[in-house]
């Protein structure tokens, strides 16, 4: 073996001790880092996210009126699923921060006290929600498709995504929050149903029908 064969071999030695790998021809370096741990392949980890909080929508002081989730009368338990979902991914991204998390409560009564707020037959005014949320994260995108490419790619950067899923037991979509990705399926945590930490598959089939994004501020 000549000098220079066996200086490239303690080299290559020294690159895969320290998480790195040898790709491609010619002896190109190509290594992906996430969360502290390099992964096989170049290929990022779906890691899982820890929220700060969780919340029930139909926990006792939400099945009856007042407080009223909004115009029409509804409870926050019979329809507050959005509301739900968005309060643990904006406590989720205040509680990283060091910021006072905010109360489902007070979101509710945000988006009573604006004309649109709430719209038609009780759904989420995502748009004028996205003003209150935005002092704090950003909207990135949502679409009303099976993202899954989308989906995992936002695991891996470790934020937690909202999932519009059918609920065929009360016959129509649902929100959930998604936190991780367990083999074929994703870990979701319910605002719906007990017990809330479930996956994607065991109670909804493994389908989605829609994403919606938030990511923090650079």
């Amino acid at each position: 073996m000549t000098s220079r064969a066996a200086l490239l071999m303690k080299m290559q030695r020294r690159q895969w001790r320290h998480g790195q790998r040898l790709m491609g021809r010619a002896g190109q370096l190509r290594f992906v880092k996430h969360g502290g741990r390099f992964s096989d392949y170049g290929t990022p980890q779906v890691v899982g996210i820890e929220l700060p909080m969780t919340v029930y929508q139909c926990a006792d002081e939400f099945k009856t009126t007042p407080p009223y989730y909004d115009k029409t009368w509804n409870s926050i338990c019979n329809s507050g699923c959005a509301l739900a979902s968005i309060t643990m991914v904006l406590n989720y991204y205040l509680d990283k921060e060091g910021l006072p998390m905010v109360d489902i409560l007070e979101l509710n009564n945000w988006l009573n006290n604006r004309k649109n707020g709430y719209i038609g037959s009780g759904k989420v005014n995502w748009w004028a929600l996205d003003k209150y949320l935005d002092a704090n994260i950003k909207f990135v995108e949502s679409s009303d498709i099976e993202y899954i490419a989308k989906l995992n790619d936002e695991l891996t950067k470790g934020y937690p995504m909202i999932l519009k899923v059918f609920n065929s037991k009360a016959g129509r979509y649902h929100f959930v929050v998604t936190v991780g990705k367990s083999g074929e399926t994703w870990d979701i945590i319910d605002p719906g149903y007990q017990p809330q930490k479930t996956t994607l598959a065991e109670r909804y089939g493994n389908r989605f029908q829609g994403i919606r994004v938030y990511e923090p501020y650079k």
